[in-house]
């Protein structure tokens, strides 16, 4: 299994989350001007960091003004991302807990009785979509 977090840092989610927030493909440039807390030779370092890990890939290149840039996009989304995350810590501890304590533990969470409800139901849909493979 991949490993998405591995080695990543903090200015690596914040260049990710400019691309996530993004509707479109971006250079590097691009980026610096939505997030102009770092400069461009960070965001150049970071995206190279993300091309190398696969988690950001080019989607073309083209012209930014007279320009020939890269424009990147993350090859996941927000919420893949942090599923594949999970699953890679899940498989660090699963020698000392189950399945059934990583539920307990998400579900224990400060959420609302209604959004704790809505999960367990659309749990409930996996597991039998799951059974059914089986």
């Amino acid at each position: 299994m991949e490993k998405p977090f591995d080695d990543l840092t903090r200015k690596d989610f914040e260049v990710l989350s400019v691309l996530w927030d993004s509707k479109e493909a971006l250079s590097y440039g691009m980026m610096v001007e939505r997030y102009p807390k770092m400069n461009a030779n960070t965001v150049q370092a970071e995206l190279r960091k993300l091309l190398n890990k696969k988690l950001v890939e080019i989607d073309h290149v083209g012209y930014s003004g007279r320009v020939l840039c890269r424009y990147y996009r993350p090859t996941m989304t927000p919420d893949a991302f942090a599923a594949k995350g999970f699953a890679q810590e899940y498989e660090k501890c699963a020698i000392h807990a189950s399945g059934a304590d990583f539920m307990r533990a998400f579900l224990d969470g400060k959420k609302s009785k209604k959004a704790k409800k809505t999960e367990i139901e659309e749990l409930e849909k996996l597991i039998e979509e799951y059974k059914k493979e089986l």
